[in-house]
């Protein structure tokens, strides 16, 4: 029997066609037995891939806290193509009111246990003011919600402790609010110390504010027992050090500063007792030393951290105040400064959407944080780039050294 050679083409197509899918009918049968079977979340993730629902698939997501903070969650939540926002709380109704005048379609709620108690979430967004951080994320945790919280991750460290064994125990993902992680050009410094920049001589820098310059600041932070700016703001620095460098902190030599013993509240003086500030000398798990000044009363510096990585081959200077520059300071030659560019291998093709020269800041930091805790959600993969509970914990036992040593003027060691 004579065949054409275009019949003979179909048949193969065809034939080709028929093997394909029965492998793949196969290979359905399979993981699905096995995602039945066992627990094992690998079997479980690929046979959401066989039936199409990872890219569908979006997360339900509610915010506690209707701030500053929080609405900046919100815009970011909303900027993620595999998230919903379905629902925002606050105990104060203005508040509330005021950010759900904003978002459109979302639920609003005074009482976050209500919320918890009548939606199905996948995630929470812990954005309240500090004594509340362990409670509601206790709520959600028991839940067996995902959290995103901002810092710290709770007032004292057995709080943080307890957080971090109820995540653990209900083996949901976790992250605490160190956002600068996601700036592009703190991502390219990290890279570069893997691959061009030589060893590492000394990191040093700042983090300076000065709404807390007068007598006449006074704001519900400055209401506590513990470490206030180094929680506020060195947290973040401590945070970005490591980050940076890939290595913990393990020595700690502060000495801390109150520029207001008594701040007025309206016209009646409060005695205050936290810090304003504090000189930080650091010791790397290597030996490396490092030296950073916080403070909160520094007129002009609204929001300046500055952190430099002085290297072998090269310095890396990244100052917030201009959040898509990093500057690399050669003997010969002298600076050099870089614009947070997409074609960096750092960016990973979705850091930064825009070529360089414009400009990416604090809000894209924030989204290309959530981004990856998302992915670390939709994925079930952990990320470098997101600080965990036992990330913040370890942040919050530094700031407890730093306290500690800022008592006594000596080194204490950090757990």
């Amino acid at each position: 029997m004579h065949v054409s050679n275009t019949t003979y083409r179909t048949l193969v197509i065809r034939l080709s066609l028929f093997t394909k899918a029965l492998e793949d009918m196969i290979g359905f049968a399979v993981i699905t037995i096995l995602s039945v079977f066992s627990r094992k979340t690998k079997f479980q993730n690929m046979h959401k891939r066989f039936l199409g629902c990872e890219a569908m698939r979006k997360l339900r997501v509610a915010i506690v806290g209707a701030g500053l903070i929080g609405m900046r969650h919100a815009d970011a939540v909303i900027r993620h193509p595999q998230a919903t926002l379905v629902a925002l709380a606050d105990s104060n109704a203005q508040s509330l009111s005021r950010g759900l005048s904003a978002l459109g379609d979302v639920r609003g709620y005074t009482d976050y246990k209500r919320m918890l108690e009548e939606l199905e979430l996948d995630v929470l967004h812990n954005c309240t003011p500090n004594f509340l951080h362990h409670a509601v994320s206790e709520a959600a945790l028991s839940r067996g919600l995902h959290v995103y919280g901002e810092k710290p991750l709770a007032e004292t460290v057995s709080e943080g402790e307890a957080l971090v064994s109820l995540a653990k125990a209900k083996k949901v993902k976790n992250a605490v609010n160190f956002n600068y992680r996601g700036n592009i050009c703190v991502q390219e410094m990290r890279n570069r110390l893997k691959t061009s920049s030589g060893r590492v001589f000394v990191i040093h820098g700042s983090y300076l504010q000065d709404w807390l310059s007068r007598e006449t600041d006074y704001n519900w932070r400055l209401e506590t027992k513990g470490p206030r700016s180094l929680a506020d703001i060195g947290s973040h620095w401590l945070d970005l050090a490591q980050f940076i460098y890939g290595k913990r902190i393990v020595k700690v030599n502060a000495s801390l500063f109150t520029s207001w013993q008594k701040r007025l509240n309206g016209d009646k003086p409060i005695d205050i007792s936290s810090d304003d500030g504090a000189s930080l000398s650091l010791r790397f798990e290597d030996g490396l030393l490092a030296n950073a000044i916080i403070s909160q009363v520094s007129g002009g510096y609204k929001n300046h951290i500055a952190l430099s990585v002085d290297c072998e081959n090269y310095s890396m200077r990244w100052q917030q105040q201009a959040a898509d520059r990093l500057v690399i300071g050669r003997r010969d030659g002298g600076e050099e400064t870089l614009y947070a560019d997409s074609a960096w291998p750092s960016a990973q093709g979705k850091r930064s959407s825009l070529p360089a020269g414009h400009s990416q800041a604090w809000a894209d930091a924030l989204s290309n944080a959530i981004s990856d805790f998302y992915e670390m959600i939709l994925s079930d993969t952990s990320s470098p780039n997101v600080a965990t509970f036992e990330d913040g914990l370890n942040i919050m036992k530094l700031a407890e050294a730093c306290l500690a040593s800022g008592r006594d003027g000596t080194w204490h060691s950090v757990e």
